[in-house]
């Protein structure tokens, strides 16, 4: 949803059309969600790149939250320095997914 200044982003997966791809496969899985994210922030007049920053928080639901600190290790590696997020356990859309990720990204055109 696009609101002034800013972009909220809902659900999103390692999904491609409406096929889940990557199946059980976190590291996988978080690369499409991340590509995910870079095309939709694109698609509303913002930069692919995640900024750095107070501009955006994402919000990471994992079907087994014992991987918090592999996820938390590998967002730190993929993400710059200062990005925010909270990881936590939950149940997901799709039993073949193991991640989710809502994002509110601000500072952007629009």
């Amino acid at each position: 949803m696009l609101v002034t200044g800013g972009l909220l982003i809902s659900g999103t997966g390692s999904i491609l059309g409406h096929a889940s791809h990557h199946a059980d496969d976190l590291p996988a899985q978080l690369d499409e969600i991340l590509r995910n994210l870079a095309s939709l922030r694109q698609a509303s007049g913002g930069p692919a790149q995640l900024q750095t920053g107070r501009g955006t928080l994402l919000k990471i639901y994992l079907r087994d939250a014992s991987a918090a600190g592999l996820v938390n290790a590998y967002l730190r590696a993929q993400l710059p320095a200062r990005a925010q997020f909270l990881v936590l356990g939950a149940d997901i859309c799709r039993r073949e997914l193991v991640v989710e990720i809502d994002a509110a990204h601000f500072g952007i055109a629009g």
